[in-house]
């Protein structure tokens, strides 16, 4: 795969201070849509836990959660907000007995139901994992995957699409149709990445994905040489580091911000002190041992 100064892949800082980025996917026929690690950050107050939801529970979880929680049979005619009306009263009772070990899901709900009021969306937040990461863990998401965040601060690196839908928890348009379509329902718990440490002192977060990879730089006193053959983005959550890159002017980068570094850069170096996240494809070339 050759890139250039092509972007394929899309880092993003993502900080949620209350409920609820929309229920989505990504999808696209080329298998770009693919999403890659949600990091838990630190970028704010010194660290963040990150709330998401994803994938689908198992059938056996699915009906421990559900169950009691609605009395009685709904006729096909009745329309979703009867029932989200019946789920937000049995989440109240659940959540006033405080014996459940489904509290948080359906405080969840209830927080959802208060800010969308009458959206499917939040019939589907039951039906998905919920995960928290704290600082350093990652998860991935394949393409088709059903999705939102609740709350927090992370770093999120995506493969370049633009076929993202709309599963409900937005004023935004929902194209029920085609998510049906795409949509992935395969259940199964969702696996939380702890990163892998590398001879060149980097803590990647592997996935099948070819279209970017996710580091994480804990940059000290010594030099690091980060010359790769594609492009990259280097994003600063803790301190503040020096690019040096052969024949540019020198760059300090300090926390919250980032800087985009080219295919045809050479001789990349960072100097400083500080935490770095670092965005780039999938192509073979890591950085270098600090020199």
């Amino acid at each position: 795969m050759k890139t250039g100064d092509v972007v394929v892949f899309l880092p993003r800082l993502l900080a949620f201070g209350h409920l609820v980025h929309a229920l989505f996917l990504d999808v696209a026929g080329d298998d770009a849509g693919k999403r890659a690690a949600h990091v838990g950050g630190e970028l704010v107050r010194g660290a963040a836990t990150v709330q998401v939801q994803r994938g689908h529970r198992r059938v056996g979880r699915l009906e421990r959660l559900l169950e009691r929680q609605v009395d009685g049979d709904f006729p096909v005619e009745e329309e979703c907000v009867v029932l989200l009306d019946a789920v937000l009263a049995a989440c109240v009772a659940r959540v006033r007995e405080g014996t459940s070990r489904f509290v948080a899901e359906y405080r969840t709900v209830l927080e959802l139901g208060e800010r969308y009021p009458g959206d499917a969306g939040v019939l589907a937040s039951l039906l998905l994992n919920r995960v928290t990461l704290r600082p350093g863990q990652a998860l991935y998401l394949a393409s088709g995957n059903l999705h939102a965040y609740l709350s927090g601060t992370g770093v999120e690196v995506m493969g370049n699409s633009d076929n993202v839908l709309r599963g409900g928890l937005t004023p935004k348009h929902v194209d029920v149709p085609e998510l049906m379509r795409v949509l992935d329902f395969t259940p199964g718990p969702a696996q939380v990445l702890h990163g892998e440490a590398t001879p060149s002192r980097e803590l990647v977060y592997p996935t099948p994905a070819a279209e970017f990879r996710l580091a994480r730089l804990d940059v000290g006193r010594a030099v690091r040489e980060i010359t790769h053959p594609g492009p990259q983005v280097l994003l600063v959550t803790a301190g503040e580091v020096t690019v040096r890159a052969a024949g540019r002017r020198e760059l300090r980068v300090g926390r919250g911000q980032s800087v985009w570094i080219a295919a045809r850069d050479r001789d990349v170096r960072l100097s400083g002190a500080g935490t770095v996240f670092r965005a780039t494809d999938g192509l073979e070339g890591g950085p270098s041992p600090a020199l």
